[in-house]
């Protein structure tokens, strides 16, 4: 019997990044919406309410951790290469710009 990643018939809900990193341990770098994200019930429930609009805009993020960020709008936390210490961030604008493109 031939192997088959079963990671690959989950979405993750975004709770927290545990299955993103089962899904890398597999070799499944698929992208998902909420897979390197933290998502409170009621940002969740908010986000699928809303169709997740304007969810991860530019303007709406703010340092949450120094690997994190805060969307504003829906209360979800992502990891991010737009570092931060002390809730400030680190780069600048332009940086981050160009960071958040390749987001």
């Amino acid at each position: 019997m031939e192997y088959e990643d079963f990671t690959r018939d989950f979405e993750s809900l975004g709770d927290n990044c545990e299955l993103g990193f089962i899904q890398r341990f597999e070799r499944n770098e698929e992208g998902g919406l909420l897979r390197w994200s933290v998502s409170p019930p009621d940002a969740l429930i908010a986000g699928i309410a809303n169709d997740f609009s304007d969810l991860y805009l530019y303007d709406n993020l703010t340092p949450h951790t120094d690997g994190m960020v805060l969307d504003q709008r829906y209360g979800l936390y992502f990891h991010t290469a737009m570092h931060s210490k002390n809730k400030v961030f680190v780069h600048t604008e332009c940086e981050r710009n160009e960071v958040y493109t390749k987001e």
